[in-house]
């Protein structure tokens, strides 16, 4: 006659092949399904933001620093518009880089508020100017590689918490089975 198993038995027990198998499966399939889900929820809330870029938003900061910056003179602060909220200055290497920030995605969870970088010489001359994104394809591709990113990480979060519940379950269920098997056997 066959001896009773009971489900502590196998909870407890050493894990197999076929408990890894289930395991790695459960962790491709339930990410990639809560990928895919996650991707179509963000999307429908913050897909939008993928048309914010402007060009003119960039040639209007282009132009803040041919205003701004005065060569031989310095960096007129004072001439700064109201819509730039966040200005750095810093030396690296005898260049003075000046940094600005606009607040015009400051409510948007995927667009960045659009800024420049201006690299000056030492007698305030322009080196370079650099925006945050030179093109909108630029932009674009940014704003739907953290999309993707985001959307895998909710993928995989949703892999734990589903492991974490079978882990809880399974274990009150294996101790439940435990102090059934001890009834039984005495």
């Amino acid at each position: 006659m066959k001896e009773k198993r009971y489900f502590c038995d196998y909870w407890f027990g050493e894990p197999t092949k076929v408990t890894t198998l289930i395991l790695i499966s459960s962790l491709i399939l339930i990410t990639f399904f809560g990928s895919i889900i996650g991707y179509n929820v963000i999307m429908s809330n913050y897909g939008y933001e993928l048309n914010l870029y402007s060009v003119e938003t960039y040639e209007y900061l282009d132009e803040i620093a041919n205003n701004v910056i005065k060569k031989g003179v310095g960096i007129d602060l004072l001439s700064l518009p109201d819509d730039v909220v966040k200005y750095e200055i810093t030396t690296e290497n005898d260049e003075i880089i000046f940094k600005y920030y606009l607040d015009n995605n400051k409510d948007m969870a995927y667009a960045v508020s659009a800024n420049m970088t201006v690299k000056l010489s030492n007698d305030f001359s322009i080196i370079s100017k650099k925006p945050n994104y030179s093109s909108e394809e630029e932009y674009v591709k940014s704003i739907k590689y953290d999309i993707g990113r985001d959307s895998i990480l909710i993928g995989f979060f949703a892999w734990a918490i589903i492991m974490c519940l079978i882990l809880i379950g399974g274990t009150i269920g294996a101790y439940i089975s435990r102090s059934h098997k001890s009834k039984n056997l005495s």
